[in-house]
């Protein structure tokens, strides 16, 4: 689990400052909140995805391309836990909250 240099935006962060945060963490994901409560992510996939449509512009938001309600887990769970939770819905990153539904860390795994 990585909790150093999360990249975490708001809803309203302009997509340009979004992407900026992502590069800058070297994630490739951006956790999305609201008021400081989880509300989505972006992973580099939903941004190439974003941008392949014609809808797809510049004064796009991190809210308007994040996937809502994203696939998490508690810093509880097991390690194994967390990675079948990936496997089962094809996924490379989790958001790892507390059990206070803070935002406490990211999972990632790759070549599943």
């Amino acid at each position: 689990m990585s909790s150093d240099n999360l990249p975490i935006v708001d809803v309203n962060e302009p997509i340009t400052s979004t992407i900026v945060t992502m590069n800058d963490s070297r994630k490739g994901t951006a956790i999305v909140t609201n008021n400081g409560n989880l509300a989505g992510i972006i992973t580099d996939g939903d941004l190439r995805r974003a941008m392949a449509t014609d809808r797809f512009t510049l004064d796009l938001t991190a809210g308007d391309i994040m996937t809502k309600s994203p696939k998490i887990c508690y810093e509880t769970e097991m390690l194994a836990d967390a990675e079948e939770k990936m496997r089962e819905n094809s996924i490379s990153s989790l958001v790892v909250l507390s059990e206070s539904n803070k935002i406490v860390g990211l999972i990632q795994i790759f070549n599943m």
